[in-house]
């Protein structure tokens, strides 16, 4: 018989630092962990082979350094605060240089691991998304959505997150915009934070259509809500972090035509008003499009469960 070593266990009360699971979440459903803590702190065993990168698979799952330096897996843990909480506090510091936050912003994204695969996947399936069917899925998979199982929110707490890139129009990263989760779900409380450069700048879901409609995108609010529409039309989308950012995207000059989409309700209407009046002063034709009722991604939910 094997003697436990001393630490704290991977449980319900005191779950893994790095992949947020612990020893009571059923088995398939990629959660559970059944590592510990080393009793000084310096290693997390975590039995979550998606987070191993290089290191080798001990009794007790791969033992992550926590201590000065990079871990094996290819990740600076930084002691007992993982590297992603420093990195988002430092972004949003109002005294940071902006160059800083920017540095800041690629480092947490450099940090964040494929999205197929992770709860962040299981989460947009439970929306009916299909990451396998969009268009430019490698591009989307490789320089727009990403996961982030080291993330905190503003309190500090453990949030795994689905990471965005904010990208500028020579798709060059000027922040990031977090989608946070409790399990496979998004939280229902503080669910969403974006970092960096915001205005002007998007989310870019593809640069290649499936559409024969070639020079036309699609603009939107949200990260779901732009797979949706992606997958219904298969031509590329911005998705922006907010309703207010629909009025104005820096865009590249071959855009000759734009589907705006807003949800149903007063404000995201005028905000996309304001922007089909921008964009038509930019010789671009504007179709603003709403689905009666609901979003996008509730209509591309009731298109699936008919």
């Amino acid at each position: 018989m094997i003697n436990k070593p001393p630490g704290t266990w991977h449980k319900p009360s005191t779950p893994c630092q790095l992949c947020n699971g612990h020893n009571r979440y059923a088995s398939g459903i990629g959660r559970k962990c059944y590592g510990f803590t080393s009793a000084d702190r310096f290693y997390v065993h975590c039995t979550r082979p998606e987070y191993a990168g290089s290191l080798d698979k001990g009794t007790w799952g791969f033992a992550h350094w926590f201590g000065d330096g990079k871990c094996k897996c290819g990740i600076a843990h930084n002691g007992s605060t993982p590297v992603a909480i420093k990195e988002i506090r430092a972004i949003k510091d109002p005294e940071q240089d902006e160059q800083e936050k920017l540095e800041r912003c690629i480092k947490t994204w450099e940090s964040s691991v494929p999205i197929i695969g992770t709860a962040g996947e299981e989460y947009l399936t439970s929306r009916f998304i299909d990451l396998n069917v969009q268009p430019d899925k490698n591009y989307l998979l490789s320089e727009s959505l990403r996961y982030h199982h080291l993330t905190h929110d503003s309190k500090g707490n453990p949030a795994p997150s689905i990471v965005a890139s904010i990208r500028d129009v020579k798709k060059n990263i000027q922040g990031l915009h977090f989608i946070y989760l409790d399990g496979t779900k998004k939280r229902s409380k503080d669910a969403k934070i974006s970092l960096g450069k915001i205005r002007s700048n998007g989310i870019y879901l593809a640069r290649e259509s499936t559409s024969p409609e070639k020079g036309s995108i699609c603009i939107c609010a949200g990260i779901e809500d732009g797979l949706s529409i992606q997958e219904m039309t298969g031509i590329p989308t911005i998705a922006v972090p907010g309703d207010s950012n629909l009025s104005k995207i820096d865009l590249d000059y071959s855009i000759t035509k734009i589907y705006l989409y807003a949800d149903p309700e007063a404000t995201a209407m005028q905000y996309a008003i304001q922007g089909k009046k921008y964009y038509t002063a930019n010789n671009i034709e504007v179709v603003i499009k709403t689905f009666k009722g609901k979003d996008a991604n509730e209509e591309l939910i009731a298109r699936k469960k008919k």
